[in-house]
């Protein structure tokens, strides 16, 4: 008897999947993350094209998988080794499957952000993570297919029962009558939601009933999903979708939600090397702590701007100070433990033949360091030193020319502004502008630096409270 699937039969499905990839010429682009979702329809595309002769395969199936950097060690060793098999199956087989990942820009990377810009760690309320994690990323992609192409079609293994938020978001998008749904950003792109009737139990059948076609071991998922409640991180397509935070194959160092089960599933059921990784977790969310604000993070905004907000003495007339970015102290002190723990997780991985894990990258530290330098007047160059305190040698800091000041220039500033009684941070602001000007035809742009930093509040918090007494 043949096999169903949301009340279809098996072959009924794969005639839609090549009916549909024949109807025109835009490329396909099929959205994976490593879940059984994604994974069910990847290997549904591939059976259904498999029967295709060489002649009606024309067009081009991306495999598109996101890797935000902040990816679970074990996750995306799990997704890279798909990908792999999948790019040389391909090829031994004559499909037009290629598989891609895409990463965020440094500049937009989960830890420059926090870090290096001193972004405070996501919240509900200032999820700032999603568009530069994996929504533009993706996007970038999408776009310059659908433009090459003049269009593209994006296939999701989302489905209805995978939650009610879930089931919600494809009937508000699903047009009735229409083969494909509109993608929510990109005109020219559409969506194709091939297994969203599908129960969880028919997913787990298909991929246990068929083996997988590129050579992967489908029971793996089992282990990585054993006792998990939750689904898997889809493709994001707009900042509406839920967090992942709760997902099997999220983000570890979600702060978005209040309890992640990815990370705690999998050091609950054997992997304890990852342990390390909720410590770090643990300490941003520590830092969301209301009354715990004022110990991390700065007294003004990342413009250098002070303000107030409604604090809960504020009907006796007592205003409150509001928090902008992390402190340096603090970011020195969590880029020092991110260190360690990379560090740590390397030295206790059981699957070393995987290769090192990179809990942070070169280009990373690189970015996080210019930022530093440019922004906070880091002479000492701090990030190459805390690299240098935990591994005992130095980074490739080649790229380290951004700035000719030095900490014994930082000293001397600073012996003088206490002299003089003048504001050290001010002057340091002031000549660290000066050489990243330097050389400019124009002094327009430095004009207007220097009047930015003249116009931030250069007082301490103290001193404001005092003023306004």
């Amino acid at each position: 008897m043949e096999s169903r699937y949301a009340n279809r039969a098996l072959s009924d499905i794969y005639a839609e999947i090549q009916e549909r990839y024949r109807a025109d010429s835009w490329p396909w682009i099929l959205g994976y993350s490593g879940g059984k979702d994604s994974t069910a329809l990847v290997q549904l595309v591939w059976s259904a094209l498999g029967k295709l002769t060489e002649k009606e395969l024309f067009k081009s199936v991306y495999i598109l998988s996101s890797d935000t950097l902040v990816e679970i060690p074990k996750v995306i060793n799990h997704i890279d080794l798909n990908l792999n098999m999948m790019s040389e199956a391909a090829h031994q087989q004559g499909l037009p499957f290629k598989p891609i990942k895409v990463f965020p820009d440094v500049n937009n990377s989960f830890w420059v952000t926090l870090i290096g810009k001193g972004y405070p760690a996501p919240t509900n309320n200032f999820r700032w993570c999603t568009d530069r994690l994996k929504i533009d990323p993706t996007s970038t992609f999408i776009r310059s297919q659908a433009f090459t192409s003049s269009g593209a079609i994006l296939l999701l293994g989302s489905r209805k029962s995978e939650s009610a938020v879930r089931k919600k978001r494809i009937e508000n998008h699903k047009v009735f009558g229409k083969r494909y749904n509109p993608h929510p950003e990109i005109p020219t792109a559409l969506v194709y939601t091939l297994i969203e009737d599908w129960e969880t139990e028919e997913v787990w059948d298909y991929l246990l009933d068929h083996p997988s076609p590129w050579g992967a071991d489908n029971k793996e998922l089992v282990y990585m999903y054993k006792n998990a409640s939750d689904g898997e991180c889809p493709l994001i397509i707009d900042i509406k979708t839920p967090s992942c935070g709760k997902s099997r194959f999220g983000c570890w160092c979600c702060t978005v939600v209040k309890e992640e089960k990815a990370l705690s599933s999998l050091v609950k059921h054997g992997e304890k090397w990852l342990a390390p990784l909720q410590h770090l977790r643990e300490t941003l969310l520590f830092t969301q702590l209301p009354d715990k604000k004022k110990l991390f993070r700065e007294h003004v905004k990342r413009t250098g701007q002070s303000y107030f907000i409604k604090g809960k003495f504020e009907e006796e007339g007592i205003k409150e100070l509001g928090r902008g970015p992390y402190t340096m102290s603090f970011r020195k002190d969590f880029l020092r433990s991110l260190l360690q723990t990379e560090k740590k997780i390397n030295r206790d991985n059981p699957y070393k033949d995987a290769g090192f894990i990179n809990l942070i990258t070169e280009n990373e530290l690189h970015e996080i360091q210019r930022i530093w330098k440019e922004e906070k007047s880091d002479w000492e160059s701090s990030v190459y030193a805390l690299y240098e305190e935990v591994y005992g040698k130095k980074i490739d800091n080649g790229i380290d020319e951004i700035g000719f000041l030095t900490l014994e220039d930082k000293q001397a500033i600073q012996l003088i502004c206490n002299e003089e009684n003048f504001p050290a941070e001010l002057a340091m602001e002031l000549l660290t502008a000066a050489q990243y000007h330097q050389g400019l035809r124009s002094k327009a742009r430095l004009k207007s630096k220097i009047t930015k930093i003249f116009n931030k509040e250069w007082r301490s918090e103290n001193e404001i409270y005092r003023d306004l007494k």
